[in-house]
This record gives structure tokens, sequence and C-alpha cells, in this order.
């Protein structure tokens, strides 16, 4: 897995330029010396750049070892082809290359800023103008909108629904790319459902991550072990499709959606291509840019597992907590815990209920609050079994199974 701290980001940097020169080519403004802090590598990439200049291309590793052999001294040139090894050695993945390529920007305006941070006091007001320019033309370089005409060519994406067998789901489908939430309170069956939405993935053929917080991994097994009418382990070896789910614990409250993206990124490294996450639950992330007010973290969170959901062209299942004025009653969306926000990027919202006589009876409501792709209000009062983690033929309605 890559490593972001900045002397990993700088050798990889170095190592892009020269095995991808596009790259270098189509980012030239930002290869200074302000997007590397380790000085070998700042050294590096001078000579890069020098090479560039006269020659209108990129060095390999064999010229530049060769040129800092015959120009430098032995002491200096020792430390430098050492770090060169050091860069050649590193196996760039199209993961590696993807990430270095999309934080060029990103890490160049960090740099300058952290750097500024460092020497305030020594900085005049003509100074600080010249970097506040400078941070801003880095902003402007990412171009973040796209315009067509109207008789350009409709680029038509498939959209892939992968089915969970639950009809209130499947009447319209969840798409690659796309967030399914569900709304339910404390105790009411948010990792039942979720746990029955990753089993009927991973039986449908689709590579799935089960990522938990809460518990223990040897419980969700158990779990999905009775979904399946507890089989034997030798059983579960032979069976065609249980290879199709992986299970990951992560620590509550102190996992971040870098997490996530980090998780899938080894699994991909390792041939595990995942085509669905269920996240049990989204309200045990904490955000990655930590500040008071929880609603702000809320978005923030909801939009990077979007992004996520988008860039890796995976289904993210998962769920949030109501509130309590929510309790015992019928849910719509502002009974969401936190801020309503976080349920406006996702494509299908569906709210569980269970009040004690239901809970008695292995009973529960799932209502269909939000849906970008067709009807809603739709509700089924269904046989809800936890401890085998069924839920099959509504009561009074079409089966769902």
């Amino acid at each position: 897995m890559i490593q972001t701290n900045n002397i990993d980001f700088d050798n990889y940097i170095i190592n892009t330029i020269i095995n991808h020169p596009k790259v270098y080519i189509d980012n030239k403004p930002y290869f200074n010396k302000d997007i590397v802090k380790n000085k070998y590598v700042v050294f590096i990439l001078q000579l890069i750049n020098d090479y560039y200049v006269k020659y209108d291309g990129v060095p390999t590793f064999l010229f530049l070892r060769e040129m800092v052999k015959d120009e430098y001294p032995q002491k200096v040139s020792q430390i430098v082809l050492d770090q060169l090894s050091l860069i050649e050695s590193i196996q760039l993945s199209e993961d590696a290359l993807f990430f270095i390529t999309d934080n060029i920007r990103k890490r160049l305006k960090d740099n300058k800023v952290s750097k500024a941070k460092q020497n305030t006091d020594k900085l005049d007001e003509e100074q600080i103008l010249i970097l506040a320019e400078e941070l801003s033309s880095i902003n402007r370089s990412e171009k973040k909108w796209k315009t067509k005409m109207i008789w350009d060519t409709i680029e038509r994406k498939e959209r892939v629904v992968l089915p969970t067998n639950l009809e209130l789901i499947d009447k319209y489908g969840l798409g690659k790319g796309e967030i399914g939430l569900l709304m339910a309170g404390t105790g009411i069956g948010k990792s039942v459902f979720l746990t029955y939405v990753a089993s009927e993935l991973m039986l449908g053929g689709y590579k799935t991550l089960h990522i938990v917080f809460e518990g223990n991994e040897d419980d969700y097994i158990i779990k999905h072990r009775n979904k399946l009418g507890n089989p034997t382990e030798e059983q579960l070896k032979k069976g065609r499709t249980i290879g199709n789910l992986k299970i990951t614990k992560l620590p509550n409250n102190s996992s971040t959606t870098t997490d996530i993206e980090d998780i899938i990124k080894e699994n991909i490294k390792e041939g595990f291509i995942p085509d669905a996450i269920v996240l049990d639950y989204v309200d045990c992330l904490t955000g990655n840019n930590k500040v008071k007010e929880l609603w702000i973290n809320d978005i923030g969170i909801i939009n990077e597992l979007e992004h996520i959901a988008q860039k890796y062209n995976i289904v993210l299942w998962s769920a949030v907590q109501s509130n309590r004025s929510g309790l015992n009653k019928e849910l719509t969306l502002e009974n969401v815990a936190g801020s309503i926000q976080k349920l406006q990027k996702a494509t299908m919202v569906i709210a569980l209920t269970r009040n004690p006589e239901q809970q008695e009876e292995n009973r529960a409501d799932l209502r269909l609050l939000k849906n970008r792709f067709g009807g809603l209000d739709v509700s089924y009062d269904c046989v809800w079994n936890p401890e085998q983690i069924k839920i099959e033929a509504p009561i009074n309605n079409a089966v769902l199974l």
C-alpha cells in the first residue's frame, strides 16, 4: 500500500516522472522544489528539470546515475545514488500512479502553506500577497467543470445494479457508484440488515468487503454462518461463492474514510477487486478534517464515501442512526441523527422500525424513504429473524425472496 508520508511521496513522485514522462509533461509547472521536502529528492528533481530544459525530455535512471557520478563529489554523489536506487526499486502500481497524479497540485499547495507557516514572521506584506496569488493559481489550474454542446455525443454509461434479493430494493436497484443507507434506531437491526445484504451480494457472485466497527469480527463470521445454515468449515471452503466475502474490523470512532480507501487499495493489490462495500456503519466514522461542528463532519464523511464509491465503481451500503424523536414511530428523513444533509448523497434511503410487538413476533417494517430511480413510500411488514439473519416474505404483501 502506498504510504502518504512526505518521504515516500517524494520518492514516488520521482519514480512517476521517470517511468511515466507524460505525467511530468502534463504537470510541468508544478514540479518545482516546493513539491518535495527531502533535500536529496529536491536535488534529483532539479537535475530532471535542467535535463528537460536542455533536451526537451525526461532522463532515465541510468543517465541520472552517470551524471551524478561524473559531476559531483563522491560524498554527495553516493547519498544521491543511494536515493536513486531506493526510488528505482519502487514497484509503481496503477493504484499508486493514480494517487500521485491525483495529488500533485494538492501536495504543492500543502507544502507551500506549511513552509509559509514556519516563516510567517519573516514574510513581508508583498511576499504574503505573492504567496496568496501562487496558491490561488494552483487552485485555478484544476478545471472543475465540463462543458458540452447540445449536439455533442451523449456518453451513456450502463447502470450496473447489484441485487440483494429484497424486492423493496431490487425493484429499482442500487448501482455501482451509488450509496444506499438504512436508517434505524439503536438495537433495532442495522447490523442484521447489513450482514444480510453482504451475504446476499456474496452469494450473488459479487466480491464484497464487509467493514465493521463494533463488536468482534468473529461475531460477524458467526452471523454469516448462521445465515448460511451453519455449514462446517470444510463445506464453507468448498463453496463456490464464499470467497467473495471479506470481513474487516476497524476501530470505532477513530477511523476515517481514508482508512476505508486504504482497505480497498490493499485488496485490489492482492487481486480482490470489490464490487461492493457494506459499511457497518457511517456514524462510526470520524472526519478526516476534525472540526467541532459535528454536522460539518457528517457532510464531509458522506461526500468522501460518495467519492470512493464512484472512484472505485462500487456499490456502497451502510446505515445511519435515527434520533430520539423517531423512537417507536414511523420514520421520515427528518428523523436522522445529526445533519439531514448526510442523506443527500444517497441514491436510496430505507427506514427500519420494530415496535415491541414486532420484536416479540420477529417482524419489522421496512419503508423506502428516498429513491432516485422510482417510487417512494413503499413499505413491507416483513418476517425479521435476527438470529438466523433472515429477512423474508412480507406478511401482507408480495414475496420478497
